[in-house]
């Protein structure tokens, strides 16, 4: 009796440590749930490459129109921050900082455009400079990135064939101008009164008898009723003229480009060489008629 007794205890016992164990291993481990938890609620932050802010635009650098676009390019910065300065024709200077932004360190571009009319973004005709820094993760600002550039009621293009004319922005009602080119020492070199513009703003620019150099260039609008309605100073580079000293050869030689000095050393050594030839013709003759002369003698 006593042994179906402790039969009976036994399997009863290990049903208890079977079930038991059963119902243990369908709880999730402290452990685990405590680490799942964690994850789940850890924010992991990562930073790639080195911080910086790019500026980069597919405008002119001297533009007629005033809205002016450009891109705004970072990486692994907090913040973007940008400042807009202006130098007008009389050498003021103004400046204002641009609305900032959280970049929270991803790369990211941003396209922005700018109204450059006096009053709006920007504060007229004049030089520009958009001014770009970002925040790195310590704190510490990145290298400041700069985009110059002018708008001008008036530029100065070439054409194809490289022969220079401006572009002047006539809504306004401008009609004509008047060319004021100066050389690099202020000294006025060369004035063209009543330029009379086509339809589209344009107009040849004269400049003939001018040497190569850097060049000032006011251009004054003038309206239909005499009035001048704006002023516009630029800078145009003139080069591959022909040295002063250069004359104009024409034919096969006209894009040599030959001095007068280069002539002259061509000239001597043309005539030296000359010079030797005809001597050496002459000695020859001499000596032919030397031996005509004794073998004449000797028959006699």
């Amino acid at each position: 009796m006593k042994k179906t007794q402790k039969k009976i205890l036994g399997v009863f016992g290990l049903s208890v440590v079977a079930a038991t164990t059963i119902y243990a291993a369908t709880l999730p481990a402290p452990e685990a749930h405590a680490a799942t938890t964690a994850v789940d609620t850890l924010r992991v932050q990562v930073i790639n490459g080195v911080p910086f802010v790019e500026l980069t635009t597919n405008e002119p650098n001297v533009t007629t129109d005033p809205n002016y676009t450009f891109k705004v390019s970072y990486n692994s910065v907090s913040l973007v921050k940008l400042r807009l300065e202006y130098t007008a024709n009389n050498g003021t200077t103004e400046s204002k900082d641009l609305t900032p932004w959280s970049s929270d360190f991803m790369p990211g571009e941003r396209n922005i455009t700018l109204n450059l009319t006096d009053g709006a973004d920007g504060y007229g005709y004049g030089i520009y400079k958009i001014m770009a820094i970002g925040t790195g993760a310590d704190g510490i600002d990145t290298p400041e990135e700069l985009l110059r550039f002018i708008y001008a009621g008036a530029k100065i293009v070439e054409s194809d064939e490289g022969k220079p004319f401006i572009v002047v922005d006539n809504e306004d009602g401008t009609e004509k101008v008047t060319i004021i080119l100066k050389d690099g020492n202020g000294e006025a070199v060369k004035q063209l009164n009543d330029v009379r513009l086509d339809e589209n703003g344009e107009a040849p620019l004269d400049i003939t008898g001018l040497s190569n150099g850097t060049y000032e260039v006011t251009i004054i609008s003038i309206n239909g009723s005499g009035t001048i309605v704006k002023t516009n100073v630029l800078e145009y580079t003139i080069s591959g003229v022909p040295d002063a000293g250069s004359p104009d050869t024409g034919g096969l030689f006209k894009d040599l480009n030959i001095s007068k000095e280069d002539y002259l050393v061509t000239g001597l050594i043309i005539f030296f060489v000359f010079a030797i030839v005809a001597t050496g013709i002459i000695m020859r003759n001499r000596k032919t008629g030397s031996r005509k002369n004794y073998s004449s003698k000797k028959r006699h």
